[in-house]
């Protein structure tokens, strides 16, 4: 890694509250443009804390 490639890994809750920003997969940096890469984790909205019509499609 060099210099100038921001840090990878968790965003710090002691600096960042947990219910600021926007919610991302591991709590990770949000990227909006990737390079070059092998493999990519995409999130995909999910609810499964309900018993009846489950999932982000249903609204």
């Amino acid at each position: 890694m060099s210099s100038t490639d921001s840090p990878r890994g968790p965003i710090d809750s002691s600096r960042v509250p947990r219910y600021a920003g926007p919610a991302t997969f591991a709590r990770l940096p949000r990227l909006d443009e990737v390079g070059r890469t092998d493999v990519a984790v995409v999130g995909v909205p999910f609810d499964t804390g309900v018993s009846y019509r489950p999932g982000a499609r249903f609204g």
